[in-house]
Formats: structure tokens, C-alpha cells, sequence
């Protein structure tokens, strides 16, 4: 694919993506169900184990994933943590030192 070919095919994947916008914005409230099966649709669903590369695979799964569903598996993932590695995490992503 030449350069001027992936411009082109972003100008028409964009063009795509305001008429799926406009469309959703658009609908009644009575399609609010068919609203929440596209975007499931869409998302990348849960994350892939993978146990040779957990931190590369988990932060590529993050990238596609809504604001929604990081904040629901990050939020379970850290209720799930021992209380040790609780406070360890919280540490780690405030930036300050363990106690």
C-alpha cells in the first residue's frame, strides 16, 4: 500500500466512523439496547492471558478497550490483590514508597 493509499483509506475509515456517530446520535431512546449490542460489538472484550508477555499484552488489551472496561477490570483486578500487594500497588502508581 502506497502512502496516498492509507491517506485515502483513513479519509474513507473516518468518513465511516462520523455516519456510525451521527447514526447512534440520532437514534430514539427506544434504541438504546441496540446501542449497547454495537458497542459490545466493537470492544475488544476481556483480556487474552498470555504468560510469556503479561505486562505487553495487557497494556495492548488496555489500549483498545473503552474507559468503561479499564476502569471495571482495573478496579476487580485490585480488589483481587492481597492486601500487601494493595498497598504495594497503590505505592507503585501514586509514586511513593512502600511502608
Amino acid at each position: 500500500m502506497i502512502f496516498l493509499d492509507r491517506i485515502e483509506e483513513n479519509a474513507r475509515r473516518q468518513i465511516a466512523a462520523r455516519h456510525l456517530i451521527n447514526a447512534a446520535l440520532n437514534c430514539g431512546a427506544d434504541a438504546a439496547r441496540f446501542l449497547e449490542i454495537i458497542h459490545a460489538h466493537l470492544s475488544p472484550g476481556h483480556p487474552i492471558p498470555n504468560p510469556y508477555g503479561l505486562m505487553t499484552e495487557a497494556r495492548e488489551w488496555a489500549s483498545w478497550a473503552s474507559t468503561a472496561e479499564r476502569k471495571a477490570y482495573a478496579l476487580a483486578c485490585y480488589e483481587a490483590l492481597p492486601p500487601a500487594d494493595q498497598v504495594a500497588f497503590l505505592s507503585h502508581v501514586s509514586g511513593e514508597e512502600a511502608a
